[in-house]
């Protein structure tokens, strides 16, 4: 064979395959997430592989925040502070007999039973109605992601 007593060299440059994100949330000390995989908490410096990335961040009591990162390889993002949103309180609602109009604020949700989401440390106005009974009526609020039920027991309205 030929070029078995010649020295070669070959050069070659690795180029990385990833990003360099900075990820701060507000408050920090959120769970980040990269395609559903913890990676740490914020603040966060981390090299992402480059593409689509799905990016979420988790803290108790707040709503997950959740992006599509596009990556390139080499590059540097800085993401700022990213503020995370109050949870909503869930409401599960029940009604005595089953079936009742559900308004929260003034807006027609469905038909008893179901859960709501109600944003947190507002006063939320519900009303359950239904043909031959009282209208049930209460006043509410939750806070940040507490979970709460109500059954309201309409009184049948007798006479006309």
């Amino acid at each position: 064979m030929t070029g078995r007593t010649i020295d070669q060299t070959v050069e070659f440059a690795l180029q990385p395959a990833w990003a360099e994100v900075n990820i701060h949330s507000k408050p920090s000390g959120a769970t980040v997430f990269v395609d559903d995989d913890a990676i740490g908490s914020t603040p966060l410096s981390a090299e992402i592989l480059r593409g689509e990335r799905g990016l979420r961040l988790q803290a108790a009591g707040y709503a997950d925040l959740v992006r599509t990162l596009e990556l390139a390889a080499g590059e540097t993002l800085d993401l700022g502070i990213l503020p995370l949103l109050p949870a909503a309180g869930l409401l599960s609602l029940e009604s005595r007999p089953p079936g009742a109009s559900v308004n929260v604020r003034g807006a027609y949700r469905c038909p008893s039973p179901l859960t709501v989401e109600l944003s947190p440390g507002t006063e939320h106005r519900i009303q359950l109605s239904r043909p031959g009974y009282r209208r049930f009526s209460r006043s509410l609020a939750l806070e940040a992601g507490e979970e709460s039920s109500l059954t309201a027991t309409l009184e049948a309205q007798l006479g006309g």
